[in-house]
């Protein structure tokens, strides 16, 4: 997979949405269950994944359809995010879309694009 991902050396850092395709599309390559059910039920599709590039490492926060959270981890760097995706969703990775720099919520943003309001596909 091939995201284009390069980090700023400049104080920049940068956020980006990862659009998964529907899983009747493509069905995803793991299936994650909530931690307190044990081998149950499982966690709803992620849609949209959010990076965001942290102090402490980059951040994937999994938003389902409706924009409500259905996972999130924690990761080295940008290589190790890559890897992941790859390992979770596979081809079912559709497009990468850059935050903008001024956005004060990333995860916010990406609700906004989930409901239509700036999907870039359209």
């Amino acid at each position: 997979m091939t995201s284009g991902l390069r980090r700023i050396s400049f104080g920049v850092r940068l956020h980006f949405i990862v659009w998964i395709r529907k899983a009747a599309e493509a069905p995803p390559k793991t299936v994650h269950v909530a931690p307190s059910a044990g081998d149950g039920p499982a966690l709803r599709l992620a849609r949209v994944v959010v990076l965001l590039d942290r102090p402490e490492g980059v951040t994937l926060a999994r938003l389902g359809a409706d924009g409500v959270s259905v996972g999130t981890t924690l990761h080295g760097d940008l290589f190790e995010v890559e890897r992941q995706l790859a390992l979770e969703y596979g081809s079912g990775v559709e497009a990468w879309e850059q935050v903008p720099v001024d956005a004060p919520d990333p995860v916010a943003f990406a609700r906004e694009r989930l409901r239509g309001t700036h999907d870039p596909r359209r």
